[in-house]
């Protein structure tokens, strides 16, 4: 455009060019003052099962205007997957979703924060590096291999699984508030009134998920099955141990005993 006014001597060329050029020249201040100064923290992440995949959460801290079109991202040369703006004095979480990871403890590494306002001509790019950590626990196994329980509870297939530490002790009559799941229903069927389970205190299930024990060519797919095994007994809250070359857990149950069997599978080296 400028070799052609100046060829022509055209006036307007020549103002057009200039403005263009003073755009472009003032959109890359734009473009940097967008990004600079923006505060972010990497928030901690949640396990997740081999495969899944894992969102980061980045908390953003604006302490000035507003900031258009910020973009986050795995890395520099990668497509955002996270954008929006940030109004003035606003903290916002960005999430990050990335592909599933193999099982075992990892690191988040660098992001890139990214704009390319205002006119999308350049980009502005900054890398955020996180030492944060999360665990990918293993894959589940898609069948699952039957418990070794204590000597003092026998039976050969889940179903035969109490559902708690109670023994049946008979019927009573329905009161309003009574758990649904304890109304005899067979008895209801039948029309002889509306009766809930009663239940007393017994010995509590134990099972013991041990490494030797089970079946798998493969140290993963041993891993997988006793994953599938620990989620299946903590649905069925029976208490569970878990065995492991060089480690032994005695059986509890709960959201902390999940979470550390989980993670010693997660870790577990062959």
């Amino acid at each position: 455009m400028l070799i052609v006014s100046l060829n022509y001597n055209i006036s307007l060329g020549f103002a057009l060019t200039f403005l263009l050029g003073s755009l472009s020249v003032v959109s890359i201040f734009h473009c940097f003052q967008n990004l600079a100064g923006l505060n972010f923290q990497v928030k901690s992440i949640n396990p997740v099962f081999a495969g899944e995949p894992t969102t980061i959460n980045v908390q953003l801290i604006n302490h000035s205007r507003t900031r258009w079109a910020i973009m986050l991202s795995k890395a520099r040369n990668k497509e955002p997957n996270a954008k929006r703006n940030i109004t003035a004095n606003e903290t916002v979480i960005l999430p990050l979703c990335i592909e599933g990871e193999g099982r075992g403890r990892h690191t988040v590494g660098t992001l890139t924060l990214s704009t390319q306002f205002p006119l999308g001509l350049f980009r502005a790019w900054s890398p955020i590096n996180s030492s944060q950590e999360f665990l990918v626990y293993p894959k589940p196994s898609k069948t699952l291999i039957p418990f070794q329980y204590s000597p003092s509870y026998h039976a050969q297939n889940l179903s035969l699984l109490k559902t708690g530490d109670e023994d049946f002790s008979g019927l009573a009559d329905y009161r309003a508030g009574d758990p649904i799941k304890r109304i005899d229903w067979k008895a209801t069927a039948k029309e002889r009134g509306v009766f809930v389970k009663q239940f007393e205190e017994g010995s509590t299930t134990e099972v013991t998920l041990d490494w030797e024990k089970v079946p798998g060519p493969t140290a993963e797919e041993k891993l997988s099955q006793l994953c599938r095994q620990i989620l299946e007994a903590e649905n069925s809250s029976i208490h569970y141990g878990l065995i492991l070359p060089g480690l032994s857990i005695p059986p509890a149950s709960g959201p902390a005993h999940y979470k550390a069997t989980l993670k010693q599978l997660a870790l577990f080296q062959s």
